[in-house]
């Protein structure tokens, strides 16, 4: 027995996406995904909009094959246990990466984020955000309208003489009783300041009707991560999932367009670049930790207490996705599927 964990005869590597079989139990997983466990884990944090989600995603006819993918994301759950440091845990999963579903849009703007972090070290940054006012169009026509003037921006003087590159992120809004669509984008830009006033006209030249812009200086690489992190898990902004025929004409909308983009210097950015997160072990099913922790075990206790939230039998019970965590997290979870089951220390 090392640490408290007992020995075992098999390995498992963190971050894959085929189901993990247990050897015990060689038909270990759901049988019905709404009962597993490794999906109420995963997901209980933001239940409500993902029923939603769910309920836009039936009245897709083409997405059945989606469908199965995203009601399933975090099944097959397991604990696994760090092999540099034995008191660092995590959970890994099967997960659909749907970007309606948070966790796996968590996930991957942390990747993004941390790669935006280490990328940006260093270099003088600015956040800027471009707004079109509301009008008439169908979200898709303004999505590729806001991406038309933001490609006219980087070709005009002001932009080019003084901004080298970056990275960009949509977002849609619609409002509480509102029934136009508000698009933004989120702008990191590397280069010299440009003042707002001068920002403003020139976008108002470019659009034709929209003038809103805001500019603000970047600290530092951890700020630019932060700034990624909230945006880049995003797309749609949580007001769309207040109702299910606004969330689904979002969802069509932005089929197939891409809501992450960058541009200049910072097109050798490289977003799909592998994170090493050290060696892992496999300790146990989620669903059979649960029933030892039931049973007793008290280093089952522990595990699941660090990993709900203090009640070790509740794998239910916790917070919607966080999008804006701290540069500390975006260190500690870059293995992470997803941020309810983050690596946790076990005492």
């Amino acid at each position: 027995m090392t640490n408290g964990v007992p020995p075992l005869s098999y390995r498992l590597d963190g971050l894959e996406t085929t189901p993990h079989t247990s050897v015990e139990d060689p038909s270990a997983g759901p049988q019905d995904a709404f009962l597993d466990r490794g999906v109420a884990f995963r997901h209980s944090g933001w239940a409500d909009r993902r029923r939603c989600v769910q309920r836009a995603l039936e009245a897709i006819e083409e997405a059945q094959n989606r469908r199965v993918r995203f009601d399933n994301c975090g099944s097959r759950a397991w604990v696994m246990q760090s092999i540099d440091d034995p008191d660092v845990f995590k959970v890994t999963c099967d997960r659909c990466r749907d970007r309606f579903c948070q966790p796996c849009a968590t996930e991957r703007a942390r990747h993004i984020a941390s790669c935006v972090g280490d990328f940006a070290h260093d270099k003088e940054l600015r956040l800027v955000t471009l707004t079109l006012r509301k009008t008439d169009n169908s979200i898709g026509e303004d999505v590729d309208r806001i991406y038309a003037a933001f490609t006219k921006l980087r070709r005009r003087v002001l932009w080019s003489k003084t901004q080298t590159g970056g990275v960009f992120f949509i977002e849609i809004k619609r409002r509480r009783g509102d029934d136009g669509w508000h698009t933004h984008l989120h702008v990191l830009t590397e280069g010299k300041w440009i003042e707002k006033r001068d920002l403003s006209a020139l976008w108002l030249e470019i659009t034709g009707d929209s003038m809103i812009v805001d500019v603000k200086f970047c600290d530092s690489g951890e700020d630019a991560a932060r700034y990624v992190a909230k945006y880049a898990g995003k797309g749609v902004h949580g007001s769309c999932y207040r109702d299910p025929e606004v969330l689904l004409e979002a969802m069509l909308a932005i089929k197939g367009r891409r809501l992450v983009g960058k541009w200049g210097t910072w097109r050798a950015l490289c977003f799909d670049a592998v994170v090493s997160g050290g060696e892992w072990r496999g300790i146990d099913s989620l669903r059979r930790l649960v029933d030892r922790s039931l049973r007793g075990d008290q280093f089952a206790q522990r595990i699941l207490g660090r990993l709900t939230g203090g009640d070790s039998c509740n794998t239910d019970a916790r917070s919607p996705p966080d999008h804006s965590c701290s540069p500390s997290q975006f260190d500690m979870n870059l293995a992470v599927p997803d941020v309810q089951s983050s690596c946790n220390r076990a005492s």
